[in-house]
């Protein structure tokens, strides 16, 4: 799969923008020798929980459209017993493609650079990177607060530049420590009279996973009509 300057800069859209920070998050690039061939193969592989269903299926979409690939599915039962759906899809003839839309597989999760470009390319990308490593709390109930939390096994300099540059607001990057999986970082910001435009217009309507969007709504809601043209919220 040979793409030319054009076709490359009309893939550099919103859905390939969520799937970057998909597959960076919760997928991997996978290499494979098959001694018995003495062939290298190469896959693209996510790997989710029954919870998580939405944000696969919404990759597979993707995926299809964009490559053009079918791939398969496969149901396995973790150490812990609970279900883990994996996709996979080779992805050999698409490796000159990953590197021209500048795609990186390898820790720490890094938007591309066309992607730090607009709002609403780092909008999807980042739907991508909560869908599938983020998680939404309320806190204070008097006084609610919404904070957003992204954990990684590597701390993610340009993914908190790229926050920084598009929400204006303060985000915080610390060490967490689980005796299950180890020491981790979390990057974590709230949701505020600073950013809510960006995430009411750029981010919510990414994301695939209905109960981390609607706890932001539902936050939202709650600050309808104090906050200065917060007057549309997505169901």
């Amino acid at each position: 799969m040979t793409l030319n300057n054009k076709q490359i800069k009309n893939l550099k859209k919103e859905d390939l923008a969520y799937w970057i920070g998909v597959v960076q998050s919760d997928g991997y690039f996978k290499k494979q020798f098959v001694k018995s061939l003495k062939v290298k193969r190469y896959y693209i592989v996510l790997g989710v929980g029954e919870k998580s269903l939405p944000m696969q299926y919404k990759f597979i979409k993707i995926s299809q459209k964009i490559f053009k690939v079918k791939g398969s599915m496969f149901i396995s039962l973790t150490y812990n017993k609970f279900k883990k759906y994996e996709y996979k899809f080779g992805c050999k003839n698409l490796l000159k493609t990953f590197n021209l839309l500048d795609i990186k597989f390898s820790e720490p999760v890094t938007p591309p650079k066309w992607v730090l470009n607009k709002h609403s390319l780092f909008g999807a990308y980042l739907a991508g990177v909560i869908d599938a490593d983020g998680d939404i709390r309320i806190t204070r109930p008097k006084y609610p607060q919404c904070q957003i939390r992204i954990s990684t096994k590597e701390k993610p300099i340009e993914l908190i530049i790229g926050m920084k540059k598009h929400m204006t607001c303060a985000v915080n990057n610390r060490f967490g420590d689980r005796t299950y999986i180890g020491r981790y970082f979390v990057t974590e910001f709230k949701v505020s009279k600073k950013n809510y435009n960006f995430i009411n217009n750029y981010l919510i309507n990414h994301l695939a996973l209905e109960y981390k969007k609607n706890k932001i709504n539902n936050f939202l809601r709650k600050k309808e009509g104090r906050w200065p043209g917060l007057s549309f919220l997505r169901n």
